[in-house]
Formats: C-alpha cells, sequence, structure tokens
C-alpha cells in the first residue's frame, strides 16, 4: 500500500485488488468472530427450542466459515488483521441492547430474529463483494 497525501491534514492509501480482497476478508472474519462471541448467548436468551436450533447451527456454520476465511487469508499471505468491523459491531450490539431491555418470550424471540437477520443480510452482502472481487481479479 502506498500512501498518498490529498491534503494537508488527511492521509489516503492506494489499494489494489488484492489488498481489498483482503481488507474485504478481514471485515468478515471480524463479523463472524463478533458474532460467534454472540450468538451462544443469543440461544440462551431465547424462548423457542427451535430458534436455539437455529442458533445452534450458525454456530457450527460459523466456525467453518472463519476457518474458510483463514484459509482464504492465508493463500493471499496476509492474517486476519485486528480491525474491528464496527457495521457488524452495530448490528450486534443492537440485539444485546434487546436482550437486556424485553424480557424472556416470543416478542423477544422475535426480535432475536430480527436482528440475526439483519446481520446475516449484512453478511451476505459482504460474501457477494468478496465473491466479485475474487471474479474481477
Amino acid at each position: 500500500m502506498t500512501a498518498t497525501r490529498t491534503s494537508g491534514r488527511s492521509r489516503k492509501e492506494s489499494f489494489d485488488g488484492n489488498q481489498l480482497l483482503v481488507m474485504e476478508l478481514q471485515q468478515i472474519f471480524s463479523a463472524e468472530n463478533q458474532l460467534a462471541r454472540t450468538l451462544p448467548r443469543l440461544g440462551k436468551a431465547a424462548q423457542s427450542d427451535s430458534l436455539r436450533q437455529v442458533i445452534e447451527t450458525r454456530i457450527d456454520q460459523g466456525e467453518k466459515l472463519l476457518k474458510d476465511v483463514e484459509s482464504a487469508l492465508d493463500e493471499l499471505e496476509a492474517s486476519p488483521g485486528r480491525k474491528k468491523n464496527t457495521a457488524a459491531e452495530g448490528l450486534i450490539n443492537d440485539v444485546r441492547e434487546h436482550i437486556q431491555e424485553i424480557e424472556a418470550g416470543p416478542a423477544l424471540d422475535t426480535v432475536l430474529i430480527a436482528g440475526l437477520q439483519k446481520t446475516e443480510h449484512y453478511c451476505i452482502a459482504a460474501w457477494g463483494t468478496v465473491k466479485s472481487l475474487a471474479e474481477a481479479l
């Protein structure tokens, strides 16, 4: 990455396609990592057995996704990095707040489903971006 000055105050970096792909994979890794830490808490908060089972399945899928992302990053000779995905963090924090605000029951289950759907749609978009970048490269 080469640093270029666009003004006296800001410093922006120029990225090539591979670097963009790595950055996107790191964002997915961060999002999946954050979700992996949160899903067990969501499972405990869920009243519905079927919702708990869906969350358990997603925990298993998340473990595989993290391994897949690590493998892709290894192939690109990059690390997962430490930068936190703030978009995923916001979506996850929103669900955490609802767990504290709403008592267990159908309403909380509905909110958990909505929060998970929002997070999953974000992840789907991120994977679509990575796929498009990889195909372009």
